[in-house]
């Protein structure tokens, strides 16, 4: 499928004129499916097309926006983002042939305004992503450790200046109330910082 072809079939589906299921998606879009059985892989559960959908309906993205996908999977939000919206997408995922995969789709796509890291999100070097970054979001695929670990550095943000943070299936707790205002509840959060 062609860059143009995908940007239409995400587009009809945004808009709720197709209901293709999330494996014809992926197939669509040259995305690996995240079931994929390699058995070197660790198990992965990947964010819904219906949330993707609902995150991009809720957020009046602009092409100054930088979403930061906190691990980043098979690249759904971020292909899928950069099909729908003028923001630019930063996808970051620890398990290399994810992101290899991710990273590859988006180029055949020929979504310039996506990229791709391979890495743990809270490796200092990365921490220049954070700072650029005006919308976070993040699927609970952490530990609950590493969920705490990574919200304290979103929550550090946020405590800085004015951030978005869009959340599936995290726990509401992550996020600190002082800093945070809750938009929208459900299967897909929203929270706005105060600053």
């Amino acid at each position: 499928m062609t860059g143009t072809e995908a940007r239409a079939l995400v587009g009809a589906y945004q808009r709720g004129e197709v209901e293709p299921t999330d494996a014809e998606l992926d197939l669509a879009l040259g995305l690996v499916d995240p079931h994929d059985a390699r058995v070197d892989l660790p198990p992965h559960a990947a964010t819904p097309y219906a949330i993707c959908r609902g995150l991009f309906e809720a957020l009046p993205l602009r092409a100054e926006d930088v979403v930061l996908d906190l691990g980043s999977g098979t690249g759904r939000v971020v292909v899928y983002g950069a099909l729908v919206s003028e923001a630019c997408f930063v996808g970051v995922e620890i398990v290399e042939e994810r992101a290899k995969d991710s990273a590859d789709a988006a180029l055949r796509l020929g979504l310039d305004r996506v990229s791709i890291v391979t890495g743990d999100v809270l490796d200092p070097a990365l921490a220049p992503l954070f700072d650029r970054a005006t919308v976070f979001y993040a699927f609970r695929p952490f530990s609950d450790e590493m969920e705490q670990r990574v919200f304290a550095a979103v929550n550090a943000q946020g405590a800085q200046r004015r951030v978005t943070v869009a959340t599936h299936r995290i726990r509401p707790r992550c996020l600190d109330p002082e800093l945070f205002a809750c938009v929208s509840s459900g299967a897909l959060a929203i929270h706005r910082s105060r600053g």
